[in-house]
């Protein structure tokens, strides 16, 4: 642990580090934890001025999560209530690959029939559309089963980008380009939990930080284990205001009659680096977490309501409106 003095308040840096093999002999940081006590130092560590960004401050994306504890999961896969059925419960993460994908798609193809019956845009290929919406479920799962292709196939992530966004679990994970708006979600979920149960004093929210350039050069490409994706910002204005993307880990072999994989993301980076050589290892680390207690939540959601940061901001609308003016309860006291 290393203690550090901000101009506001003390701050505590905890290392997560992997060692490596003997020949190299050396410790490196792959995740590093900031600990911070108070939402002023918090904004300052998570600041794209900060120097932990230089020298590209552009290639760190960002996450943010109303509980630390949680590892980097996609909603589709987590053990935590998440419900993949319609008809009848089906509560993820299903006991194989093909009855997880077999979930996903079906939530997907209703989510195509409903937008079909109102008249709005789909954002996928017109041939697609067609054999997902017009023919049976069995059609285009038994051809992409029988490919053995990782699941999603590229052809779907525009459409999963925009159900991801409103609300229906895939298997994307949502990123940011602004620290701002990790932080505003990391806040707002944390205070509505902690206003419908209760101040936890153990409790901690978090802003992920990840390496984006060292994700496309070491993880994006062959065999597609983990990809950076961005989708159309026309198709999808939350996307746009929030400057979205995603990361989706995919299996390097589907195997169909196994469990799907439900390793967080950043325990699976760890994993993979633990045989990783000097070269690469030398621009560590390539994951942050910076931490703010629970009980600081609705300090931190008034200091970027003053920034401008609310949910008129990130979803334009009628409805952002509305929302924004009622999430002021979540921090009036904090005034």
């Amino acid at each position: 642990m290393i203690m550090g003095i901000g101009a506001d308040t003390l701050v505590n840096y905890s290392v997560s580090q992997i060692r490596l093999d003997a020949k190299i002999g050396s410790d490196w940081m792959i995740i590093e934890t900031v600990d911070v006590a108070e939402p002023k130092q918090f904004l300052k560590e998570i600041s794209r001025q900060n120097p932990r960004w230089k020298p590209h401050p552009g290639k760190w994306i960002f996450r943010g999560q109303r509980d630390a504890s949680w590892g980097l999961q996609a909603s589709s896969l987590r053990s935590t209530g998440v419900d993949l059925g319609l008809d009848r419960e089906l509560m993820a993460p299903m006991s194989t690959q093909r009855e997880q994908i077999e979930a996903e798609y079906l939530l997907l193809k209703k989510f195509i029939g409903t937008m079909d019956r109102q008249g709005l845009p789909i954002p996928i290929d017109y041939d697609v559309f067609r054999t997902i919406r017009h023919r049976k479920r069995s059609n285009y799962l038994d051809q992409f089963f029988h490919t053995r292709e990782p699941w999603p196939p590229v052809e779907l992530f525009p459409l999963m980008a925009l159900a991801q966004h409103y609300g229906i679990p895939t298997r994307l994970l949502d990123w940011t380009r602004n620290p701002l708006v990790a932080s505003y979600f990391a806040s707002k979920d944390a205070a509505t939990e902690m206003r419908v149960n209760g101040v936890s004093n153990n409790r901690k929210l978090v802003v992920w930080a990840i390496h984006h350039a060292f994700l496309q050069d070491e993880f994006d490409g062959e065999g597609r284990i983990i990809q950076v994706i961005t989708a159309p910002a026309a198709e999808n204005p939350n996307l746009d205001a929030q400057l979205g993307l995603f990361i989706i880990k995919n299996p390097e072999y589907l195997d169909l009659s196994e469990p799907p994989d439900t390793t967080p993301l950043d325990e699976h980076i760890e994993n993979r680096l633990e045989d990783a050589n000097d070269e690469v290892l030398r621009e560590a680390p390539f994951l942050y977490k910076i931490t703010l207690p629970v009980n600081q939540s609705c300090s931190l959601m008034y200091l970027l309501f003053n920034e401008f940061m609310d949910a008129s901001s990130l979803f334009p609308g009628y409805q952002g409106a509305a929302d924004a003016v009622l999430e002021r309860r979540l921090w009036r006291n904090a005034i």
